[in-house]
């Protein structure tokens, strides 16, 4: 029997249940090759072995209006760009409430996320779409490669 699984907030899977070990059949994140990624990274950074790098290891999500992209507590393995639409991000106070921290437009990422990854801490914040949204992931293990870059730098 297959059913979808979701792991962390980011990531769904296919788990095959007729084994005794389930395993992944299928992972629903595409590979980014879109031209709308391109675009918006060739307008971020001027240096294409940069842009070329990003897209040859990061992969490109579609997200749902309200449908949660990062939670508290997760683990990051990638740090999103917003290529479209908004992502709010919110983060819960000492009673539970959601506290409004910032959106995210089209070529900007979470600051957040990226002082999670760099750190190998859980998250703290919530990242929702608040309409239809297009994110690139980079994974985390590239981050860091990437301060190699001067643009990526300042980025």
């Amino acid at each position: 029997m297959m059913i979808p699984v979701r792991i962390y907030a980011n990531l769904n899977i296919i788990v095959d249940l007729s084994t005794t070990i389930p395993h992944t059949v299928f992972i629903s994140i595409n590979k980014c090759r879109t031209s709308q990624a391109m675009n918006i990274l060739n307008s971020i950074f001027s240096d294409k072995t940069l842009v070329n790098e990003v897209l040859s290891k990061s992969r490109q999500k579609s997200l749902t209006r309200d449908e949660v992209l990062i939670l508290p507590g997760d683990l990051l393995v990638f740090v999103p760009i917003v290529l479209s639409g908004v992502l709010r991000i919110v983060r819960e106070d000492e009673e539970g409430r959601e506290v409004f921290l910032y959106h995210l437009y089209p070529s900007q990422t979470c600051a957040m996320a990226v002082n999670c990854c760099q750190s190998r801490k859980k998250s703290m914040i919530k990242a929702i779409a608040e309409d239809e949204a297009e994110v690139l992931m980079v994974p985390v293990d590239l981050i860091d490669q990437l301060f190699k870059y001067p643009e990526w730098k300042d980025f």
